[in-house]
């Protein structure tokens, strides 16, 4: 089925569907969010019936993902509080005559009564900071990986994670401070094992190799680098993760 397990070969590979198949594969497969079904198969069916928009359909999924990575993912809130949200939203949708309707019913039976729920900043980045990457923890690392695609998709300004890029420590790995999200950054994968386990000075020539803007902007803007300097950025790409990428305001 195209919303459990989707492809693109299910759009014919077609490059402006591979945003909706890494999302709801995000939604299924990373977060398994299984009350969200019944809301996504209401949108695609009015979707298909010509009474959403294409620029709402692919908004309205983009914040479906975003509100389970921060209710979910990183808040751990209780799945029986959206349950019912989703269950009204979709029968009511469907009853929609029209796209002004449809549209109406996404803003008022689904986007606010979730925005009501969405966890706020201190919260947020409280358990945000607490994301690392390490061998030991496949699960956490799934969430982390997700969060540092995002912000490097962020900074090239596109909706696509990078097929090419890898999860690099800046400082090495050597103790749980290091492992915190941090000290982490994407790079390419043919960089990062060139990186290895060097230092921060030695690894900046090889930094300066990268088409990563993300890795760009780091390196301009830290000559040196330091276990110290890791809980600092991990709360500064809280707020920028919170208000650039799940367009909230932290206060």
């Amino acid at each position: 089925m195209k919303i459990l397990n989707p492809k693109r070969e299910d759009y014919g590979n077609r490059k402006e569907y591979f945003w909706l198949v890494q999302s709801l594969n995000v939604l299924m497969n990373y977060f398994n969010i299984v009350q969200v079904r019944v809301g996504l198969l209401a949108l695609f069916q009015m979707k298909n019936q010509g009474y959403i928009s294409t620029k709402i359909f692919k908004s309205t999924v983009l914040y479906l993902e975003n509100f389970h990575f921060a209710y979910n993912a990183i808040t751990s809130g209780r799945a029986n509080k959206f349950e019912k949200i989703y269950s009204n939203f979709a029968i009511n949708l469907r009853l929609s005559k029209n796209k002004t309707e449809a549209h109406s019913k996404i803003d008022n039976l689904l986007i606010k009564p979730l925005n009501d729920l969405f966890p706020d900043f201190e919260l947020f980045s409280r358990k945000f900071i607490l994301l690392s990457f390490t061998k030991k923890s496949v699960h956490n690392n799934l969430k982390t990986k997700y969060a540092v695609q995002k912000l490097n998709a962020l900074f090239e300004g596109d909706d696509l994670f990078s097929d090419v890029g890898s999860i690099e420590h800046i400082c090495p790995e050597n103790d749980d401070i290091t492992f915190n999200i941090g000290n982490l950054i994407l790079l390419e994968e043919k960089l990062n094992h060139k990186a290895g386990c060097l230092s921060y000075i030695e690894k900046k020539n090889i930094y300066e190799q990268s088409n990563f803007k993300w890795v760009e902007d780091f390196v301009s803007n830290n000559e040196e680098w330091k276990e110290s300097s890791i809980e600092n950025r991990a709360n500064e790409l809280a707020k920028v993760y919170y208000e650039k990428i799940l367009g909230k305001k932290a206060q």
